[in-house]
C-alpha cells in the first residue's frame, strides 16, 4: 500500500485516516477502482463524524468527554506535527549537513556554518524518502532537527566527531593534531591516501612527498578496515566522513596560504570527491586557493573536475598506471615519482614556492 505523504495532512488525524481508508480500500477491492476506494473512505468518514464530534476546546458534543480528550491529545501530537512539519520545509535547494544515527548525511539547508546537527528516526525515514539522487534531502535553513548539534570549529566537538569515523590528522611532523589544526603549520601540501593503509603507511606515503618536495606533508588519513571493509565504505553515499573531510579542506584553504596542493592517492580521491560535494550542498567554496593532484585514481578525472569546479578549485593533474589502485593501494612512491616525470607535481610546487629541482 502506497500513501500520497504531500497530499495528506499529518497534523489533522482526520485526514490521514481518510487517506488511510481510501488507500485500504484499493487493496480490499482491487478491481473496484476508485470508486470502492471512496466509498470506504466516505464509510469511514462517517464512522470518525459519529465518534469523535469536537467543537474546538471548549468540549464535545455528543460524544463522550474522554473521547473528546483522545481526538485532541492526536490532533496536538508532537510527533505528528513534527512529522508534517517535516514535509513542509523540504525543498529544492542547498544544503548543511544533518545526520542520522548511523552517520549518514541525509539533509542539508544551504547553511554553511560548520555545524551538523542529528535527526531522530522518523525524521531521517522522511527525509530519506525525499532525497535526490546523491541521497540527500534539501531543506530550509531553520529545519527543525531535534538532536544533538556539534560545531566543527569546535576543536572539542570536532574531536568528538572525529572519532565516529575513520580520520585522523597528521601535522608536518608526523604528530597527530586536531581537525581545527588542519592547515595551522604553515604548510601548502597535504596528503591523502588509498584503501589498505594504516597510519604509517600513510605518513609514509607523506615521507615520499616530503622527500621529492623538501616541504613538510600533512597527512588526511582515512584509517583502513581491511579491504572488504575499505570497499563497503567507498561504496556508501555521503557520510559524517565526507562532513569533516569538507572542513579539513576549508582549514587549508583558509590557512593564509595563496595556494595549497592536495595530492590524492586511490581511494582518497573518492574521499575528496565525496568532501568536495558535501561542500557544494552547503554552498560553500575553496576560494581558489586549494589545487587537486590525482594519483591511481578509481574515479575519472572529469569527474573531479566537475566536484571542484563547483567550489572554486582545480585538478591540475591525474596520473594512473597499470596497477589497480584498489589492490595495489601501496604504490604511491611509484605514481607521485610519475607525476614528477610528467612535471604536474613539479609545475604545482613552483605555484607553492616550492623547491622545483
Amino acid at each position: 500500500m502506497v500513501v500520497n505523504m504531500d497530499n495528506t495532512n499529518l497534523t489533522d488525524t482526520k485526514d490521514t485516516v481518510g487517506t488511510l481508508a481510501h488507500e485500504v480500500g484499493h487493496q480490499l477491492d482491487k478491481t473496484g477502482g476508485e470508486a470502492s476506494a471512496d466509498r470506504t473512505a466516505t464509510l469511514m468518514d462517517r464512522v470518525w463524524e459519529r465518534e469523535n464530534k469536537y467543537e474546538g476546546t471548549s468540549g464535545a458534543t455528543g460524544t463522550s468527554e474522554s473521547q473528546a480528550k483522545f481526538y485532541q491529545a492526536n490532533r496536538d501530537s508532537r510527533t505528528v506535527q513534527q512529522g508534517t512539519q517535516v514535509l513542509e520545509n523540504i525543498e529544492h535547494g542547498e544544503g548543511k549537513v544533518y545526520l542520522n544515527k548511523e552517520n549518514d548525511i541525509v539533509a542539508a539547508d544551504g547553511v554553511n556554518d560548520h555545524k551538523v546537527q542529528y535527526v531522530n528516526f522518523w525524521q531521517s525515514a522522511l527525509l530519506k524518502s525525499q532525497a535526490g539522487e546523491n541521497g540527500v534531502a534539501n531543506v530550509k535553513a531553520g529545519y527543525p532537527a531535534d538532536g544533538a548539534t556539534y560545531d566543527m570549529g569546535n576543536a572539542n566537538d570536532a574531536e568528538e566527531l572525529t572519532k565516529r569515523t575513520d580520520m585522523s590528522f597528521y601535522n608536518g611532523k608526523g604528530e597527530v593534531i586536531n581537525l581545527t589544526e588542519v592547515g595551522g603549520d604553515n604548510v601548502g601540501i597535504y596528503y591523502v591516501n588509498g584503501m589498505q593503509n594504516t597510519a604509517k603507511d600513510a605518513r609514509h606515503g607523506a615521507e615520499i612527498l616530503s622527500d621529492l618536495t623538501g616541504q613538510k606533508v600533512e597527512v588526511l588519513h582515512n584509517e583502513t578496515g581491511g579491504l572488504v571493509s575499505d570497499v563497503a565504505e567507498y561504496s556508501k553515499g555521503l557520510t559524517l566522513k565526507d562532513a569533516i573531510n569538507t572542513e579539513a579542506l576549508q582549514n587549508v584553504a583558509k590557512n593564509g596560504d595563496e595556494k595549497n596542493l592536495v595530492v590524492m592517492f586511490s581511494a582518497g580521491n573518492e574521499d575528496m570527491n565525496k568532501a568536495m560535494q558535501v561542500l557544494a550542498l552547503q554552498g560553500g567554496s575553496l576560494e581558489n586557493k586549494v589545487d587537486f593532484v590525482s594519483v591511481g585514481s578509481p574515479v575519472g578525472k572529469s569527474d573531479l573536475e566537475k566536484s571542484a569546479g563547483a567550489v572554486d578549485a582545480k585538478i591540475i593533474g591525474q596520473y594512473n598506471t597499470w596497477k589497480d589502485p584498489v589492490t595495489h593501494s601501496k604504490t604511491v612512491g611509484t605514481a607521485v615519482v610519475g607525476l614528477f616525470a610528467l612535471g604536474t607535481v613539479l609545475g604545482a610546487t613552483e605555484g607553492l614556492g616550492i623547491m622545483s629541482s
